[in-house]
C-alpha cells in the first residue's frame, strides 16, 4: 500500500512541487483578493527559518548515516559499481564485447565512477564502504556550496542555501548520495561554483576544463553541467591573451582527464562507445521529460525570481541563460528509459550559487524580499519533497526488522562465491528476489571477476540487443554454475516495466544445459549437465 502510494506520487511530485511553488511566490496577488491567505503567507515568509535550515541539514546527515547502517543497497544498479571496479583491478573487461560470447558486462557510465571504488576494494571491501563513497561526495557538495555562499552572504544565508539544496535533492530519494555518478557530478559542480567564487577567472576557466573532462567520463553529457560556470567565466577574464591561455590550458586538461582512464587498464573505448551508441535506439519517454522540466523549473525558480527583483551583471546574465538552456537540453536527455528527473540534480549547486550572487550584489545585500522569496521556495520544495524523503527512510528502515536475516543472506552468498568462484549470478523475477541479488557485490569484495550482470544487458536488450548473445554462455557451459535466489521465478527477471530479460530460446538453453545441484537457505546452485564441461576442483559443492 505504501509502495503504491509512493509510485503514484512519484509520477507527479515534480509537477505538484512546481504548482505549489508558483502559488506561494505569487502571494502578493493573493493578498489583494484574499487577505487571510495573503497574511498567512506573509507570516510564513517573515518567520525565522534558521532552526529549520539547521534541522534539514542534520536530517540529511542522519539519512546518510542511516544508509550506512542498513545492510543492503537500496537500488539495483549500486552493486554493479564495485563489481566492475573489481573487474578493472583483476584486468577483466569493464566494457565487454557482447558478441564475443565471453562476457556480458558493461555500463553507460564512464570509467571514473568505477575508479572511485578502487580504495574500497583495496582497503575496506564492504557494502558500507561502497556507500560511503557516494555519501562523501554528496556531503562534500553541500559543504562546498556553503563555502562559496558564505564568502558572499555570511554563514546564515549559506546555511539557508544548503537547506534549500538538500530539500531540492531529497525529491529524488537518496539518489544524491548513492555510489552512482550523480553524487560525484553534484560535487564537481559545487567545486566549480567554489572555484568561480574564489579563484581568478583564468584559473577557474582552466580548472573547469579539467572538471569537464572528469564529468564527461562519468556521464557522456556530464560536461553540460559545468557549461554555465565556464561561459560566465569568459567575460571576467581581463585580457584576450589571458583568455586564450586559459582556454588552451583548460582544453589540454580536458583532453588529459578524458583520455587518461581509457588509456590504462581494461577500459575498452570501442566497447564503451558501443554501449553508448545502443542507447539511441531506446527512444524517449515524454512523461519523464515533462517531469524533468518541472523539476528544472523548481531548481531555477530562486535565481530567476531574484534576477527579476534585483537585476544581474553580465556574467550573471550569461550564467542564468546558460543554466536555462542546459536545463532544457538535459531534460530532453533524461527522457531515456532509466533516466528521468534525477538527471537534473547536478544543476542545483550552480543555480543556488547564482541566486546567492544575485541576492548579494552591492547595495542590496540586506534585501529582505529576496530572503522571503527564498523561504517561500524552500517551503514549497520541502512540502513536495517530504513524502519522497519519508519514503526513502521507510525503504531503508524495512531492512531493520530482518537485519540478522540480511546479514545471513550476505554471508551465505559470499561463501557460495568462494566455493564456486567461476559461477555467475542470475536474475529472478520479483522485488524480493532482486533485492537478494544485490548481495552479488560480495564477489567483488573477495577479488573475483564478473562475466554476466543483468543491469547493462537490460539497457542494451531494451535498445534492441537480442538475447541470442547469451546463448554461448548457456550452450557451451562457459559459465560452469549459476547462483540464483530462491525467491522469484528462476531467470525470469526483467526491468523497464517487467520486460523479460531472457527470451524463450535463452531459457530453453539454460534449462537444457543446467540442473539444480544444491539448495541452501536463501540461494541455490545450478550446475552444468555436461561432464565434458564439468567445473574445476575449485567449483566443488559446499559440504
Amino acid at each position: 500500500m505504501v509502495h503504491k502510494a509512493f509510485v503514484f506520487y512519484w509520477g507527479y511530485c515534480h509537477l505538484a512541487t512546481f504548482v505549489l511553488l508558483a502559488l506561494l511566490v505569487s502571494h502578493r496577488v493573493w493578498a489583494s483578493r484574499f487577505s487571510a491567505a495573503g497574511s498567512m503567507i506573509a507570516r510564513l515568509a517573515s518567520s525565522d527559518w534558521g532552526a529549520i535550515d539547521k534541522l534539514l541539514i542534520v536530517l540529511a546527515i542522519a539519512h546518510c548515516a542511516f544508509y550506512l547502517y542498513v545492510p543492503n543497497f537500496a537500488d539495483y544498479v549500486e552493486p554493479l559499481i564495485p563489481l566492475l571496479a573489481s573487474n578493472y583491478l583483476q584486468g577483466a573487461p569493464v566494457y565487454a564485447d557482447w558478441h564475443a560470447g565471453q562476457a556480458i558486462v558493461g555500463s553507460l557510465y564512464g570509467p571514473y565512477v568505477f575508479l572511485a571504488q578502487i580504495p574500497v576494494l583495496l582497503w575496506y571491501p564492504a557494502i558500507a564502504a561502497s556507500k560511503l563513497i557516494g555519501i562523501g561526495f554528496g556531503l562534500a557538495a553541500v559543504l562546498m556550496l556553503f563555502l562559496a555562499v558564505r564568502n558572499r552572504a555570511g554563514s546564515k544565508d549559506a546555511l539557508a542555501m544548503c537547506a534549500l539544496m538538500i530539500a531540492l535533492l531529497s525529491i529524488e530519494q537518496h539518489y544524491w548520495f548513492w555510489n552512482r555518478p550523480d553524487s560525484i557530478l553534484i560535487a564537481i559542480v559545487a567545486l566549480g561554483a567554489l572555484l568561480f567564487d574564489r579563484a581568478r577567472p583564468a584559473v577557474c576557466l582552466a580548472s573547469l576544463g579539467l572538471l569537464a573532462g572528469v564529468a564527461i567520463n562519468l556521464k557522456i553529457f556530464g560536461a553540460l553541467y559545468l557549461l554555465p560556470l565556464a561561459l560566465a567565466c569568459l567575460p571576467l577574464v581581463p585580457s584576450w591573451s589571458g583568455l586564450i591561455g586559459a582556454v588552451a590550458i583548460g582544453g589540454g586538461l580536458f583532453v588529459a582527464a578524458l583520455a587518461l582512464p581509457l588509456e590504462v587498464g581494461s577500459f575498452s573505448l570501442q566497447n564503451y562507445i558501443a554501449n553508448i551508441a545502443m542507447v539511441t535506439h531506446q527512444g524517449l519517454i515524454i512523461s519523464a521529460i515533462r517531469e524533468s522540466l518541472f523539476y528544472g523549473l523548481a531548481i531555477l525558480a530562486l535565481p530567476l525570481l531574484t534576477w527579476r527583483a534585483l537585476g544581474a551583471s553580465r556574467e550573471e546574465r550569461v550564467m542564468a541563460i546558460a543554466l536555462a538552456v542546459c536545463t532544457v537540453f538535459i531534460a530532453v536527455v533524461s527522457g531515456k528509459p532509466g533516466g528521468g528527473p534525477p538527471y537534473m540534480m547536478p544543476l542545483i549547486p550552480s543555480a543556488l550559487y547564482l541566486a546567492a550572487r544575485l541576492s548579494c550584489r552591492e547595495g542590496v545585500a540586506q534585501q529582505s524580499e529576496t530572503t522571503k522569496t527564498r523561504r517561500l521556495v524552500l517551503c514549497a520544495v520541502l512540502i513536495g519533497a517530504a513524502p519522497i524523503w519519508a519514503y526513502s527512510w521507510f525503504q531503508m528502515a524495512k531492512q531493520i526488522p530482518a537485519y540478522r536475516t540480511e546479514l545471513a543472506k550476505r554471508a551465505e552468498l559470499r561463501s557460495l562465491f568462494a566455493a564456486f568462484p567461476e559461477s555467475e549470478m542470475g536474475h529472478n523475477s520479483g522485488v524480493d528476489g532482486e533485492q537478494d541479488e544485490f548481495y552479488r557485490v560480495e564477489r567483488a569484495f573477495i577479488g573475483q571477476v564478473t562475466r554476466f550482470d543483468y543491469v547493462n544487458f537490460a539497457d542494451q536488450h531494451f535498445a534492441g540487443l537480442d538475447s541470442s548473445v547469451l546463448y554461448p554462455l548457456f550452450e557451451q557451459c562457459s559459465v560452469p554454475s549459476w547462483i540464483l535466489s530462491r525467491q522469484g521465478g528462476r531467470f525470469l527477471g526483467g526491468v523497464y516495466g517487467g520486460r523479460p530479460l531472457l527470451d524463450e530460446g535463452a531459457l530453453e538453453r539454460f534449462h537444457a544445459n543446467y540442473e539444480l545441484a544444491q539448495q541452501f537457505e536463501f540461494y541455490e546452485v545450478w550446475r552444468c549437465r555436461k561432464p565434458s564441461n564439468a567445473a574445476s576442483a575449485a567449483d566443488r559443492p559446499v559440504k
